[in-house]
């Protein structure tokens, strides 16, 4: 399949009980599964699923949104990856 995913895990911040939505993702692109974790750095994790060919415009995308995220203190750490953890 040329399906792929793409991990982001990040650390809720200062400014609690924040809820956000992920709008107008790239073409084929959701949001798969989110879910709490235990690590030292992180304590969410969300995984996203699509197309192979629009995974460099979900990278920007992720990148841009959780720049702002955390700028705004709704997050205090953020890692995006293509490996679960």
């Amino acid at each position: 399949s040329s399906k792929r995913k793409l991990y982001v895990f990040y650390k809720i911040g200062d400014k609690k009980g924040k809820k956000w939505r992920y709008h107008k993702l790239p073409k084929g692109w959701s949001m798969k599964k989110k879910s709490n974790i235990v690590h030292q750095n992180y304590t969410k994790e969300v995984v996203f699923e699509g197309p192979k060919s629009e995974r460099q415009a979900m990278e920007k995308y992720l990148e841009k949104a959780f720049s702002y995220l955390k700028k705004n203190n709704y997050v205090k750490s953020y890692k995006i990856s293509k490996e679960p953890k």
